[in-house]
């Protein structure tokens, strides 16, 4: 029996970058809904983010009302972005309709401030509702009445049928997969009967009905994790509209200029979690990490919104990338090295991976110190680490910290066709005064990190991007000899 032929459907993720502060980039976002809708014939199955900004105001506001036992009038602010998309982008006769829907949220968001405020602490199932109900929920409303008012038929997804289902934690939950595909019969019939189903990011529902959320980058997360209930249903992409595909630096790096970009069509899975990893703006390396853990190939596409035509494409395995063997080069601030016992560290490890669910962290090279082995761990979120650092080191009450470190790292599955790549990459930042403080490269996996001060990281991905492209042409003379 052949199988039937599954129909196309795109996840379309877009986030408070393409937003903006106030919807300026909604008409850009309209445009490529509906050009979607057109190639695919069905959906797309759309997820939004808060509007830029939002998200950083609800947690200053919510840390406020901790802090002083009250709610201010701060609470006003964040009403704000959502008034100007009404005005500017949403027609009558559904601007009454979202003003319900409006007052509806932040009568949650009150509710939620007041017990904050009474209890003298923001997080747990308070933090929750307010990220929720004054971000993305509050915003794939608004997106609903924008689409109608161009004449797409829309659908905002009730939360009482919300498909993304997690476990209790309200603060970085986990992706429950099974609980979710029962779920998702809800969004399947929304895009059956030809609706464009809106899907707030970054938030799950617990299986009694409350709201938590993801951590950052958790809207990538939803996108992802649609793509994963869905997969057995349509021909699938996931694709993230962004202000740009993916290019060999990050564009803001200084003392890169626009013109020494070299665009990045393909990536395998495991470049775009370094390079999300080590600070590109890909895909949250979490979301990534959920399709390996399934054990899936979906293919995930990074859209220049302006230009569609500039895509990069992540499949589990790149094709062969003849020309270029170095794809990228990147550099992550605010990193820590933790030094460590050897043999307290599988128990760090533990705690970090299966409680904290964290894995923003890789090992360096040991050394050995008298008769002990000293492990050092390299932190790439310094913020998580400051905010855990107690409990980290009561595992190694003699642990030493280094701080303010950067991180600079190549990526690219076939690096290890450049020869002498390791050394080349020092050569590059020599004599311009900038000390390694630690250096690893391992053939095996292709990897090559440098450690500086934080000080320094763009000064280095500056100076190595020059060099790339020396050492690709070189690896390419040296595969046709």
């Amino acid at each position: 029996m052949l199988n039937e032929k599954k129909n196309n459907l795109t996840i379309a993720k877009f986030g408070g970058g393409v937003i903006k502060p106030h919807g300026e980039g909604i008409p850009d976002i309209v445009k490529r809904i509906k050009e979607i809708r057109q190639k695919d014939g069905r959906g797309p199955v759309v997820v939004v983010s808060a509007p830029k900004g939002v998200t950083d105001l609800a947690i200053d506001i919510g840390e406020d009302c901790a802090k002083t036992g009250f709610i201010s009038n701060k609470s006003e602010k964040l009403k704000h972005p959502y008034e100007i998309i009404r005005d500017s982008y949403i027609k009558e006769p559904f601007k009454d309709a979202f003003n319900i829907e409006l007052k509806k949220c932040f009568d949650e968001v009150n509710k939620a401030l007041e017990q904050v405020a009474r209890n003298k602490e923001f997080e747990g199932g308070n933090r929750a509702i307010i990220l929720a109900y004054s971000g993305e929920l509050l915003m794939a409303k608004a997106m609903d009445f924008i689409l109608r008012s161009n004449g797409i038929d829309s659908l905002s997804v009730p939360f009482e049928k919300w498909p993304i289902i997690t476990d209790r934690s309200f603060e970085g939950a986990a992706f429950l997969l099974e609980e979710s595909k029962k779920e998702s019969k809800h969004l399947i019939e929304y895009i059956e009967k030809g609706k464009v189903p809106i899907i707030g990011g970054f938030i799950g529902k617990t299986i009694h009905g409350r709201e938590t959320t993801y951590e950052r980058g958790g809207s990538d997360r939803t996108a992802v994790d649609l793509g994963i209930i869905l997969f057995h249903n349509y021909n699938l992409t996931v694709d993230f509209e962004k202000d740009s595909m993916v290019m060999s630096a990050n564009p803001k790096v200084e003392g890169i200029s626009k013109n020494e970009l070299e665009p990045v069509w393909n990536l395998s899975y495991n470049e775009a979690i370094l390079g999300a990893q080590y600070g590109m703006d890909i895909i949250d390396y979490v979301a990534l990490m959920d399709i390996q853990n399934a054990n899936l190939d979906i293919l995930l596409t990074i859209t220049d919104i302006k230009d569609p035509k500039k895509v990069t494409k992540i499949q589990r395995e790149a094709p062969h990338e003849s020309k270029n063997p170095i794809k990228i080069v990147t550099g992550k601030k605010d990193c820590i090295i933790l030094k460590i016992k050897e043999r307290n560290k599988l128990s760090l490890r533990d705690y970090l991976e299966k409680n904290r669910r964290f894995e923003g962290f890789t090992e360096l090279r040991p050394y050995k110190r008298g008769d002990e082995w000293i492990s050092k761990l390299l932190f790439l979120d310094g913020e998580f680490f400051r905010k855990n650092e107690d409990m980290i080191r009561r595992y190694d009450e003699l642990s030493e910290v280094e701080y303010n470190l950067g991180a600079i790292t190549l990526i690219g599955d076939e690096m290890y066709r450049v020869p002498d790549v390791f050394a080349e990459v020092q050569s590059a930042i020599k004599g311009y005064n900038i000390n390694i403080e630690n250096a690893d490269a391992q053939k095996e996996t292709s990897s090559i990190l440098i450690i500086v001060k934080e000080e320094y990281v763009e000064k280095c991905v500056s100076l190595i991007h020059k060099r790339m492209t020396e050492l690709n042409l070189k690896a390419n003379k040296n595969r046709l000899l």
